[in-house]
């Protein structure tokens, strides 16, 4: 984004960040109450410590260098197409690296469907790697009405296939699916509506740029995703996942209760403070 925003624009952005974020957590709870009724506690269980090493990769990595470009106060299409490649190229190799460790993650809490689920949903990494950059573009032109509809239509998506799964009797399946098809539907959402491309119109500085303010957000993301997550780990690890189904239940509808307000003003705070500053954020 250009020059800086005006007051009328950060604040339409605050509005779609809110709805965005209650609509999310809204329908996200919705889905999951509905499926609740029809897939079994283990089911839930699995799934969310599957999720939890996904969002681990996701979280700490991925999201660091789409950070680290958001806090830039004008990136030119160079950085873009830099963070773009170097998210892609982390996608990938985190999406294979699930994979291949996805049996020992199973051994270690004692559930063999963890291993299997983790070889589908590691497809969240690639969606991941493919629209993070398009997401930070459309955040930092304050385009949160774009990105609150991606939110909205892509959860509907997922909660219909997953809905219709679940009442099915396709149980852990269902689940699988509900975020598979809600990650690749955001995803062409994203591609869909960003008027900038990706390309390899890029040089080392750029680069250079990204991994050097990128390096400080990876400890401390890190700290805190296992400050808030890693209740998770320990439930499956010692309960197993019956148990912890019903623990994480219990989480989201407390997260989704606590967390709205202040996800909203975050997302419009990070690129609006960026674009009021003195540097270039290099």
């Amino acid at each position: 984004m250009s020059g800086s925003p005006s007051i009328g624009a950060v604040g339409r952005g605050t509005i779609w960040a809110m709805i965005n974020s209650i609509a999310g957590q809204g329908l996200s709870l919705l889905v999951f109450l509905i499926t609740a009724r029809f897939v079994s506690k283990e089911a839930f269980g699995i799934m969310a410590v599957s999720l939890l090493v996904v969002e681990a990769f996701k979280q700490i990595v991925i999201a660091s260098f789409g950070t680290a470009l958001t806090a830039q106060r004008n990136p030119t299409d160079k950085d873009y197409n830099a963070c773009f490649l170097t998210i892609l190229f982390c996608g990938f190799v985190s999406a294979g690296l699930l994979f291949v460790l996805a049996d020992p993650v199973a051994a270690l809490l004692g559930h063999e469907e963890i291993g299997d689920t983790l070889r589908l949903i590691c497809l969240i990494l690639l969606t991941a790697g493919l629209s993070q950059t398009h997401e930070v573009w459309l955040t930092k032109h304050i385009q949160f009405k774009t990105l609150a509809l991606r939110s909205i239509v892509s959860l509907l998506a997922g909660g219909a296939v997953g809905i219709y799964m679940a009442v099915k009797g396709y149980g852990l399946q269902a689940l699988i699916m509900q975020q598979i098809v809600a990650a690749f539907t955001a995803m062409l959402i994203l591609w869909t509506a960003t008027h900038w491309r990706p390309g390899l119109s890029t040089g080392r500085e750029n680069v250079f740029a990204l991994l050097k303010y990128s390096k400080f957000l990876f400890l401390s993301r890190a700290t805190s995703f296992a400050g808030t997550q890693s209740d998770v780990f320990f439930s499956s690890y010692y309960l197993g996942a019956a148990a912890t189904g019903t623990y994480n239940a219990a989480k989201r509808i407390i997260l989704a209760l606590s967390s709205t307000l202040s996800t909203a003003l975050n997302s419009v705070a990070l690129p609006t403070f960026a674009a009021l500053g003195q540097t270039d954020g290099r």
